[in-house]
Formats: structure tokens, C-alpha cells, sequence
């Protein structure tokens, strides 16, 4: 593989005066590239009186020292009289280029080897490709020949058959010759392809260097029979002339294709060569020697061309060329057009440009042609855009994050090609007139803030870049939608203000009534601000702006507001808690914290009359109305605005009252009772929903006044002797219970409603006492208060000793029945009368008086009476009760009385039985009535 030896470049050559061998055959040696080993061919080429042609890629002149030849060491190679000839510019294959890049590579090869020093009109194609369009870019460059790099016939293709033959070109080239059946000038092209030998490598023997010499000197191929051109021209091409000592000479994996030969095969082809010289057969000479020497004229250069360019649509304008070998008759070609030329010095021309060739943009080729092979390089003039002139943009502001906007620039000189510029970088443009240009800007170039730089561009040739405008990516307005708090106690610590909202940005500022704080910034809708114990000093609203910082940006057009206000209220404890319902105004004392002068207390929301007393303690005037219905009201302190509020509430109950017992009615039953009792309780703060307990389980209650209560007592209530505790419990609110009354449930009151005997003899000796009525378990019967010895006992009868000790005496004896407790108790007394015995003292007559009727019955004829009679006179008739109680007592003075039936009250007396008892004077006696209604 070839290595990138053949980059294009330009070669500039010293051309070599000469004239071509009239019969004899032609040598040249010729070297490609511009090769480091090129001085080693120098030196043995200048040992043997030999000049040789260096083919020079001139855009790699001293490029990579290890591999190419600097320029000093090029034009040592010159002044020693070699012909330096033009390879290009970097060595590309020509065919695979466009024309004008062709041009590039051919003519600015030549462009820069003069303008190094030399005259170069000797070319060769790199890799030996070409094409007829190739050829004449060579022609028009200035070059005088162009060599290819292989023989162009078919049967000559490889050095193996060219040992069979020769390649070998005409002298002068493109001379008449038929080889197979075409001309040896290769299709017309004459000294624009020439023929050579295959380049020369490491497989090349110096057997093929000397039959590729000697078959050009014979006339005729023994063993092809073919003609050899007469005079005939050898031109043998080489690249590396390598140390014996390399190895790999030249380069490439394989032997055959590396481009090289050791200095010893080279050194005996030259030998070889100078032997050949000397006797006549050949003669060498370099290309340009072959082809015709120097031009007559010298070659023209252009340095320089004022104006350096002209604006497009100008008229006919004149230009200055500045350069060297300009001669009287220099001709200046525009396109390869001559126009009006004006010659003022060999180094300065005058040059009339027609307006028709000023009226496109693009880059005309100049050349200054001093005639035949004496034409300068190509020298490129523009023909340019104006530079565009940015007056005004439509907009120079919008918000970072924005969408793509559409740009409207105006000015002037601006063009269909006119390109707006963001920042130095194109932007779609559309052209609306030579003043109005219209760019799409990307949502990109609106992603950060930053001032940006607007230009127009007009394309080269000339155009250039206007002046800038800016424009600006800002920050937006922030906008503050709430604030967390948005309130302060005065007098409060500093605080972390939290705003919330859209649109801030880093470097936003929460500004306190226009005065900056400390803030950090959290995201696009939250930043926090330092707020100084300082500003909650006062009572007052204050306005939060924020500010986002510039470009853009700016101050909130609205804040939000911020109460450094009272403090909430804190209710602690009431100096009363409750009150009975109908009770008189009051005052209520409040204490807590956090509160001001102008705190009022609320009751159930309603302001009371308030004395503020201090920050802990408040006096509150409750009147009468508000105590005038039972419930429970809520108690809370009001702080005024700003700030302030509504404490906690604390709970005030307007209840019923305590009520107070005072007596039951009855406070007693027989214990066992089998009805249910009716109790009357009275006392006081009595309610509707009073209610009487029984040893705290509540009654049955009707409530009859605020004194008056009626309870039922059942008769489950009464199975047990005891004593029950009574009270009664008003409910709530307020309310509570009573004092207590004791209830008993004992034995009854003993009954007694007959004895017998009602009558005994005084001195008698001890007798049984027999009483019936009602009694109790434990009754025992008493004489004269001090108890009898119980024979027996029940319900109804009692029977006891009297002993005779009691009887001693005549007179009357109490007889009770005591019952012990609970309840019981002792009866009514009922009277034995002791008698006088016969004999001794007054005597009493036993008597036997009439009743009647009796049993006196309403169902049976009577006068509405009882009547007693036959008594003796000044008796007194009493009539009692079963259980002896007294009903009436009647007079009878003449010993007769009747009874009304009436008790001494003057009522009827009901149905039942009854004692009498008759006193009188010597009587004393006893019986039953029974009255059946």
C-alpha cells in the first residue's frame, strides 16, 4: 500500500533551458512527492553530471520532517539546477474531484510554488489519473506538460511486459506514431499525458532500469515487431532512494509495491546510465528541457488586487494589480476574458472591470498573460455582498423559558441570503426586503438569562457581520400568591417567612414595606425570608413584595399583606364556674395570657362589659338576663384587629340549685307492708325533675312546688326493719343533692283496744292479764309503765302476770303494750280499777245499766241514738274505742243518757265495736257497744 506521500500540493520548479536531441533517444529522471530521500538523488545524480525533475506536493513542504522536504532544502535542489515541477496540494486522485476543486489543487499548487521561488511548468498527475477536463485545468494553470504514471497502452501494462517492450513517449510529445492503432499522443492530449515507464519499487531490478532504456534505443522490438517512437523518450519516475540497510525500503506490506530502490541499485543504474551517456546512445535531460525550456516572456505573478474585492450591482470599475513581471504588453483576463488593460509598471497594471462582470456574487479569476507559457497563476477576486447594517430588532426583551418567538430585524443592505445571527449562530431567516429580515429564535436560546447578541450575516464573497444589537433573556415579574404565616404576635422573635407564588428565581428578594430581608431561594415558587425581631414592633399591615434580580425581572406588580398584630388570647380559669339559674348580675373575673386593652369577654359570643386589669387578668360584668336559664354558656376573650381573636372557651353553667329537705311524711312504716307507701317530702329549690331516693335509688317523684315533692315508696322497699336514707336530687346542670332524712322501717305502734279483767278487788291475790289489739314481736304489756311477766304473745293477744304485790291498794292502774324499736313504741293505756274489798273502806256497787239498742243498727227502727239507763244518779258514761281511745263522754245526772252516735268532735262515729265505761258514785263498770252503720 502506498503511504499518503501523494497529498495535493503545488510544486514550483526552476525550468531548465534546454533543446531536445534531435535523434537520439531521451532519459528523464523524475521524483515524486518531495521526498526526505530527494537529496539523496540530488547528490548522486549531481556525481554523475546529471539533472534531474522533482515533482513537489507543495501544501506538505516541510509538514512532517521525518518525511518530507523543507523548503530550504527544495531550493537547494533548485539553485544546484534541477527542475522543480508541481504535484498538487495535498496529492489527491484528481479524477474523483469536482472541476473547480480540480483548479484548487492544480493551479493553486503552481500559485504557491511561485510565490516560493520558483517557475514551475512541469506537472504530473498524482496516482497517474486524469481526465481530458483534468488535462486542460493543467494547461490553463500555466504548466507546459503533464506526466502520468504508467504506460497507457493495454500490453504494456506491467513492468514484466514493459521488459518486452517500451512505454516510451515521442519527442517532441504527441508526435505521430502508431502503436495497435493508436496515436502515441493518447487521444490529442500531446504534452499533457505523457508516457512512463511503471514507477520504480523495490521490485524493480536494474535489469528492467537498463531494458527500459535500450528498447527506446532500438528501432525496432525483436520480439514484438512493433515501431518505437524515433526520437524516442524514456521517463523513468521514482520515489524513495533507501538505505541498503532498510529492510522494508519504501513502504507497504508487500516487497513488490513499495515505492523505493537502495541507493546501490541506483547508484549502478546511474553508473550504468553515465556509460550510456558518454557513448552517445542516450542523452538526459529534465522535463522541462524536453518539453521547450523557458517561456520567452517571464511568467507574470498577481500579488495583490485594489479594492481587495468589489460590492455586487457596481458599475464598470477600475482595479489595481499589484505584483511582479508585468511588461507593456501584459494583457489582464477576467474568467479568461481580456479587458481593458492599462500597463503603469512592471509591477503594477490598471485593469477596467465592465459592470455585466460585477453583477453576481461569486469569485472571478483573475490572470495576467504575458504571452505564450507566460501566463500567472490564477489569482481569485470577489465579487461580494455588501455588509448588512442591523438598525433596530422588533423586540429586545422577553422572559427566560419563553417559546421560540419570530425576530423582525430592520436595517439596511441586507440580501435573499442574509442569515440572522443569535449569538454568532444562524437562525432561520426569511428575506422580506433589502431592510426587513424575519429569523425563527429556538425556545434553546431562551432557556437562560443572559443578554444575547443579534447580527446579520451576509455570505462571502465580501457580505460580512453588522453591528450588534442586543437582546435580552430576563428574569421574570415575580409574582407572591401567599405567605406562610401571613400574621405575627407584635413584639414576636424573628421569623422564617415563607412566600409562596410563581416566577422567582435565584437572587429573588422578599422586600418588608420596600426594605430588603435575608432570602434564600428554595424553587420557582418558594423562597424564605429572615424577618428581624425589629419589624414585629408595631401593631400594623405590612406589604411583601418580592424583587427578582436583573436582566429582567423587577418587583412584584402587587404584594401580599402581613398582620403584626394582637396575640390570640389565652383562657385560663374563671373566678366562678357556676351559678344557680335566677341569680343576680355578677362579676367575672378571667385570667390567662396574651391579653390587651380593648379585650372584651364573650359570653356564648356576646361581648360583656370588659375592664381590662393587665395582660393576665380581665373583669367582666355578667348581668341577671344571662342567668335566667338553666345550660352552660361559653366563656372567651376577643383580642381586637389587627391580629387578635377569639380565645379558647371555658365553660360557665347557669344550673338549678342545691336543693334542701326538710321533712318526710310519714318518716315511718311498719316494716312488711304490702302497699305502696305515699311519702310528702318538703324542703326547698325543689325542680322540675326533682327526684326523691331511697338510700340513693330514686322514687317514683312528683314534683308539687319548689317545696313540695310526693314520692312512692313500694312495698318491696318496707320487707326489712331498718332505717332508709331520703334525699332528694335536682338534675343537672347544677342541681346536686340534698341533705339527708332518716326513713324507719320498724314495728308498728302497739294497739291495745281491750283488757280483762278491767276490774279486780284490791288484796286479791296475783291474776292473769289479758289484752287484745295489735302487737308486735317483743310487745310485753305494762302496768302502771314497768313491764308484766309475759305468759304468751301474739298478733292480737298478750297475756301476763300481775302478781298480787300490784293489787294491794284500790285504785285505778295504767295498762300500756310497749313494742321496742325500730318503730313500736307504747299504746294507749287502758285502766284496771282495783276495788275496795267487802267490808273495808267504801264499797262499789256492781250495777247492771241498759244499752239500747246494741247493737244499735241503721237497717233496724231507732231514734238515731244509744240509750243508757238504770245508773245510778250523777254518773259519767265514756265510751272509747277498741284500742282505747277516747270518743265521747256523756253526762247522766238522773242516771239516764242517750248518745248521739257522735264522737265529742260532733261526727258520726263509724261502724265497730266500743267500750263504755260507767263511773258513778259506788259504781264503776264496764262493757262492748257496737254501732253498725
Amino acid at each position: 500500500m502506498k503511504r499518503a506521500l501523494w497529498l495535493s500540493g503545488l510544486v514550483l520548479g526552476l525550468t531548465l533551458s534546454g533543446t531536445v536531441a534531435s535523434a537520439q533517444p531521451i532519459v528523464s529522471l523524475t521524483f515524486d512527492d518531495g521526498l526526505l530521500s530527494a537529496t539523496t538523488a540530488q547528490a548522486l545524480l549531481d556525481s554523475h553530471g546529471m539533472k534531474g525533475t522533482f515533482y513537489i506536493i507543495s501544501g506538505l513542504i516541510g509538514s512532517d520532517p521525518t518525511f518530507y522536504l523543507g523548503l530550504p532544502a527544495i531550493k537547494a535542489i533548485a539553485t544546484d539546477g534541477h527542475e522543480i515541477g508541481g504535484h498538487t496540494v495535498t496529492h489527491p486522485d484528481l479524477t474523483t474531484l469536482t472541476t473547480a476543486q480540480q483548479q484548487v489543487e492544480i493551479c493553486n499548487g503552481r500559485t504557491q510554488l511561485i510565490a516560493d521561488g520558483f517557475s514551475p511548468i512541469s506537472f504530473a498527475y498524482p496516482y497517474g489519473n486524469a481526465t481530458a477536463a483534468t488535462t486542460a485545468i493543467v494547461k490553463g494553470c500555466g504548466f507546459t506538460s503533464g506526466r502520468g504514471a504508467w504506460c497507457n497502452f493495454p500490453q504494456y501494462s506491467t513492468p514484466n511486459d514493459q521488459g518486452q517492450g517500451t512505454c516510451a513517449e515521442s519527442i517532441p510529445p504527441g508526435a505521430t506514431g502508431i502503436i495497435e492503432g493508436d496515436t502515441v499522443d493518447d487521444n490529442g492530449d500531446g504534452p499533457y499525458w505523457m508516457n512512463t515507464e511503471e514507477a520504480v519499487s523495490s521490485g524493480t531490478t536494474l535489469g528492467d532500469l537498463e531494458t527500459y532504456v535500450t528498447n527506446a534505443e532500438n528501432p525496432q522490438l525483436a520480439n514484438e515487431g512493433l515501431p518505437v517512437p524515433n526520437p524516442s523518450w524514456v521517463i523513468l519516475q521514482f520515489h524513495f532512494i533507501c538505505a541498503d540497510t532498510d529492510p522494508t525500503c519504501g513502504e507497504g506490506g508487500n516487497v513488490a509495491e513499495q515505492y523505493g530502490i537502495s541507493v546501490s541499485t541506483f547508484t549502478a543504474f546511474l553508473d550504468w546510465l553515465q556509460g550510456q551517456v558518454g557513448s552517445g546512445a542516450v542523452v538526459v535531460q529534465t522535463v522541462g528541457q524536453v518539453t521547450g525550456g523557458l517561456p520567452v516572456n517571464p511568467i507574470p505573478v498577481i500579488g495583490s488586487v485594489s479594492p481587495s474585492s468589489t460590492t455586487v450591482g457596481m458599475s464598470a470599475s477600475t482595479l489595481t494589480l499589484t505584483g511582479v513581471n508585468f511588461i507593456s504588453t501584459s494583457t489582464v483576463q477576467w474568467n479568461g476574458s481580456p479587458v481593458t488593460t492599462t500597463f503603469v509598471s512592471s509591477t503594477t497594471l490598471n485593469a477596467l472591470i465592465p459592470a455585466a462582470d460585477l453583477a453576481t456574487v461569486g469569485v472571478a479569476t483573475m490572470t495576467v498573460s504575458n504571452g505564450v507559457n507566460a501566463t500567472s497563476p490564477n489569482f481569485l477576486y470577489s465579487v461580494v455582498n455588501p455588509v448588512p447594517v442591523l438598525t433596530t430588532l422588533s423586540s429586545t426583551f422577553t422572559i427566560v423559558g419563553s417559546t421560540g418567538i419570530t425576530l423582525t430585524a430592520t436595517g439596511s443592505n441586507f440580501v435573499p441570503k442574509s442569515v440572522v445571527r443569535w449569538n454568532g449562530s444562524a437562525r432561520t431567516t426569511t428575506f422580506i426586503s433589502s431592510t426587513t429580515l424575519s429569523a425563527a429564535i429556538l425556545s434553546t436560546d431562551l432557556s437562560t438569562v443572559k443578554i444575547d447578541s443579534v447580527t446579520v450575516f451576509n455570505a462571502t464573497p465580501g457580505g460580512g457581520t453588522s453591528s450588534t444589537q442586543t437582546f435580552t433573556v430576563g428574569n421574570p415579574l415575580p409574582v407572591p400568591a401567599s405567605l406562610s404565616p401571613s400574621s405575627a404576635v407584635v413584639g414576636g422573635p424573628a421569623f422564617s417567612l415563607t412566600v409562596t407564588g410563581s416566577n422567582f428565581v435565584s437572587g429573588a428578594v422578599v422586600l418588608w414595606n420596600g426594605s430588603a430581608r435575608a432570602t434564600s431561594f428554595t424553587n420557582s415558587t418558594t423562597i424564605v425570608a429572615s424577618i428581624l425581631a425589629g419589624d414585629l414592633a408595631q401593631v400594623g399591615i405590612t406589604t411583601i413584595t418580592v424583587s427578582n434580580p436583573a436582566p429582567g425581572g423587577g418587583l412584584s406588580s402587587s404584594g401580599k399583606n402581613f398582620t403584626v398584630g394582637n396575640a390570640v388570647p389565652v383562657l385560663t380559669t374563671l373566678s366562678s364556674s357556676a351559678t344557680a339559674v335566677g341569680s343576680p348580675a355578677f362579676s367575672l373575673t378571667v385570667t390567662g395570657s396574651n391579653f390587651v386593652s380593648g379585650a372584651s369577654v364573650l359570653w356564648n359570643g356576646s361581648t360583656r362589659t370588659t375592664t381590662f386589669v393587665n395582660n393576665t387578668t380581665l373583669t367582666a360584668l355578667i348581668p341577671a338576663s344571662d342567668l335566667t336559664v338553666v345550660g352552660t354558656f361559653a366563656v372567651t376573650i376577643l383580642n381586637p384587629a389587627p391580629g387578635g381573636g377569639t380565645s379558647n372557651a371555658l365553660t360557665f353553667t347557669v344550673g338549678n340549685p342545691g336543693p334542701g329537705l326538710a321533712a318526710l311524711s310519714p318518716n315511718f312504716a311498719p316494716v312488711g307492708s304490702t302497699s305502696t307507701l305515699t311519702m310528702n317530702v318538703t324542703g326547698l329549690n325543689f325542680v322540675v325533675g326533682s327526684v326523691v331516693q331511697w338510700n340513693g335509688s330514686p322514687l317514683t317523684t312528683s314534683t308539687n312546688s319548689s317545696t313540695s315533692l310526693t314520692a312512692l315508696i313500694p312495698a318491696t322497699d318496707l320487707t326489712s326493719l331498718g332505717i332508709a336514707t331520703i334525699t332528694v336530687s335536682n338534675p343537672a346542670p347544677g342541681g346536686g343533692l340534698s341533705n339527708p332524712l332518716p326513713f324507719t322501717i320498724g314495728f308498728p305502734a302497739p294497739g291495745l283496744t281491750a283488757i280483762d279483767p278491767a276490774f279486780i278487788t284490791a288484796g286479791g291475790p296475783s291474776f292473769t292479764l289479758t289484752a287484745t289489739g295489735s302487737f308486735s314481736n317483743g310487745s310485753v304489756l305494762e302496768w302502771n309503765g314497768s313491764p308484766l311477766t309475759m305468759i304468751s304473745t301474739s298478733n292480737t293477744k298478750l297475756s301476763a302476770t300481775v302478781p298480787s304485790s300490784d293489787v294491794l291498794v284500790a285504785g285505778d292502774a295504767s295498762i300500756t303494750v310497749f313494742t321496742p324499736a325500730p318503730g313500736g313504741g307504747t299504746s294507749t293505756a287502758f285502766q284496771v280499777t282495783i276495788s275496795t274489798a267487802s267490808g273495808g273502806g267504801a264499797s262499789v256497787s256492781v250495777v247492771a245499766p241498759r244499752i239500747y239498742p246494741n247493737p244499735w243498727r241503721a237497717d233496724r227502727p231507732n231514734n238515731g241514738y244509744m240509750k243508757f239507763d238504770q245508773m245510778p244518779a250523777n254518773s259519767t258514761v265514756k265510751i272509747f274505742t277498741i284500742s282505747a281511745h277516747s270518743v265521747r263522754t256523756l253526762d247522766a245526772a238522773d242516771g239516764s243518757v242517750t248518745w248521739d252516735l257522735k264522737n265529742d268532735s260532733g261526727d258520726n262515729v263509724a261502724s265497730g265495736y266500743y267500750i263504755y265505761l260507767i263511773t258513778g258514785p259506788g259504781v264503776k263498770i264496764h262493757g262492748t257497744l257496737a254501732v253498725i252503720r
